[in-house]
């Protein structure tokens, strides 16, 4: 009877430790996945940001106007997913720092590529168009973010800023989500009554 009873006691601990240990892994799996995908989306960024300065470089050669206005739209484009991918956790500050750094300099010395025919085509001018358009939407938080690093000579109290900013609108659309499901399946409700 006691030995039945200490097997039973042996077994239950040692299914406790089996269960620790795979938690414990799991989360060392996660973690290593979790750094695996930061590394490659750091990797790809820097490929994006080439293709980018290659980019600028034909159209400061070319000179055209239409070829410049693509170029920085592809830095915006390249800029929202920094933002995005810097909330969620996959960049770190200090490179977004760096990043936004540059962004603010290029803000501040009024950056510009000449064209042949016509003004040249600033940086400024270009993130007005964009923030004008459909392209960016009202209420999306990158544009007050891009907005307040062109303002503000603190970069890190504007990272700071956005990132509860970010967060707390991430809270706001997932709310917004359940108030549209709740209201479909209310609907939907009445519906068969």
């Amino acid at each position: 009877m006691f030995d039945q009873y200490f097997i039973q006691i042996i077994t239950a601990l040692a299914s406790v430790i089996i269960a620790f240990v795979a938690i414990i892994l799991s989360i060392v799996a996660i973690y290593a996945d979790r750094r695996n995908q930061q590394s490659t989306l750091q990797w790809d960024e820097f490929e994006t940001y080439e293709k980018i300065w290659e980019k600028k470089i034909e159209a400061e050669t070319s000179r055209d106007k239409k070829k410049c206005e693509d170029y920085y739209r592809e830095v915006i484009d390249l800029l929202w997913a920094q933002f995005y991918l810097w909330n969620e956790g996959y960049f770190s500050d200090e490179m977004m720092f760096i990043w936004q750094s540059t962004r603010r300099k290029l803000w501040q010395d009024n950056n510009c590529i000449e064209i042949d025919e016509g003004s040249p085509v600033f940086y400024r001018n270009e993130w007005q168009k964009l923030k004008d358009t459909f392209f960016l939407g009202e209420n999306d938080p990158f544009v007050a973010f891009i907005d307040d690093i062109h303002s503000n000579d603190d970069i890190k109290y504007v990272l700071q800023k956005h990132k509860i900013k970010y967060f707390f609108w991430k809270i706001n659309c997932k709310l917004y989500k359940l108030r549209l499901t709740i209201s479909i399946l209310y609907n939907n409700y009445l519906c068969k009554c």
